[in-house]
């Protein structure tokens, strides 16, 4: 699993399975929320200028170079366009 910070104590966790991403709001090592998503999906979100995917309890919402992580209608944390990115590619070559 690839973990990348949000906002102290949170992360973001991508896990590769199969032809999907696992995407887990992780509170330190408790898991608060998870998604399954295609990996083509989620690189068709983060190579758009602004947009939002997921509905319900966790979304992600991308504005200019940020995703921010939305949870329970909150803003929980952001990350860069660049780090999503770079997770998604390590991810991809794992599930290869």
């Amino acid at each position: 699993m690839k973990v990348i910070p949000l906002s102290r104590p949170l992360y973001l966790g991508l896990e590769p399975r199969g032809r999907k991403i696992r995407l887990v709001i992780l509170n330190e090592n408790e898991e608060v929320a998870c998604r399954m998503e295609s990996f083509g999906k989620l690189k068709t979100f983060a190579s758009t200028p602004s947009g939002q995917i997921f509905k319900g309890r966790l979304q992600l919402c991308l504005e200019e170079e940020k995703i921010f992580v939305i949870l329970k209608d909150e803003i929980t944390g952001s990350l860069s366009v660049t780090a999503f990115r770079n997770a998604l590619s390590e991810m991809k070559h794992l599930a290869e």
